[in-house]
């Protein structure tokens, strides 16, 4: 038997807009899923956790006080995930591969590696930039 849970139900009934949100926290929740995929690949995932002090930077990609990679894994990644659990607005703008391809671009991993890691932060930026939530 087909079963939808409660919750989901809730999400899509009050209106097809519903049903393009629930369709893109699904996606993004995937997005994600292949970042970490690729950067554990890529043997980029394991790092120095970051201090306390050094999370709360309000620098944007917290750029003096870790590194790029650092900010996707303890930053965007559990800040994305945070909102995807509890149903949170999700940006109506991204713009992360500028700054992925600048940092790559400094030869700290192989190109082909670069690649894939640009490939999925630009499917993120389109999915946030594009259409309705």
């Amino acid at each position: 038997m087909f079963s939808v849970p409660v919750l989901e139900i809730k999400l899509i009934l009050p209106s097809f807009r519903g049903e393009i949100r629930l369709e893109k926290y699904h996606r993004l929740a995937d997005l994600l899923l292949e970042l970490e995929m690729v950067l554990r690949k890529t043997d980029l995932w394991e790092m120095d956790v970051p201090s306390e002090q050094d999370l709360t930077s309000q620098k944007p990609f917290c750029i003096d006080t870790m590194n790029f990679l650092q900010w996707l894994k303890f930053i965007l990644l559990p800040t994305f995930k945070s909102m995807i659990e509890s149903h949170a607005s999700l940006p109506s703008q991204c713009n992360i591969s500028p700054m992925a391809e600048e940092y790559l671009a400094a030869g700290l991993v192989k190109d082909s590696e670069s690649i894939a890691i640009i490939q999925v932060i630009q499917s993120i930026d389109v999915l946030l930039s594009t259409g309705s939530q």
